[in-house]
């Protein structure tokens, strides 16, 4: 954890992801030059992640079998969820911090890429985009340079991010 660089160091906009593994693979979120997180699946658990920051451990847990929550926990006590709406493809963020946001399926994406956006309100926070690759499945461009000042959030909401479009690409891989 102490050779994760902290995120308000951060130069520019555009993260890109980068998957190591192939059976049990990790994300790492990095500019090209430094790193400043990753997101683990716990051995072949679907229902836990784990997110490592600077000065961080966050652990994403479903609520339950046939739970649309996931719980965010941070030493092993819940500081928010997200819910998965029923009939749409949007998922809120609630942070007991009083931090909310929703993440929506943005409009423009192209034939191979699919371009993902958390937006608190009318503003749009940070951008996942996707990509045809297998080492650099995605980019994270941060598109509201207010955030940055909330390092927590940002890399909480970007690693989340991740790991939805992950769970969406399992499920529809399943189907």
């Amino acid at each position: 954890m102490n050779f994760y660089r902290p995120i308000d160091q951060l130069r520019s906009s555009e993260l890109t992801v980068v998957r190591s593994g192939f059976w049990n693979p990790e994300y790492l979120l990095t500019d090209g030059q430094f790193e400043y997180g990753r997101l683990i699946r716990d051995s072949f658990s679907v229902s836990q992640r784990t997110i490592e920051i600077a000065d961080n451990t966050f652990t994403l847990r479903r609520a339950g079998i046939f739970s649309r929550e996931t719980l965010i926990l941070k030493n092993g006590e819940v500081i928010g969820k997200t819910i998965r709406n029923i009939w749409s493809y949007t998922n809120n963020i609630e942070l007991k911090n009083g931090f909310k946001a929703s993440f929506v399926r943005s409009p423009g994406a192209g034939l191979f890429t699919s371009k993902m956006s958390w937006m608190a309100g009318d503003n749009e926070l940070i951008n996942i985009c996707g990509r045809f690759s297998f080492s650099n499945p995605m980019v994270v461009s941060i598109t509201d340079p207010t955030i940055i000042k909330q390092a927590d959030n940002l890399l909480l909401m970007a690693f989340i991010g991740i790991n939805l479009r992950l769970l969406r690409q399992a499920r529809a891989a399943a189907a």
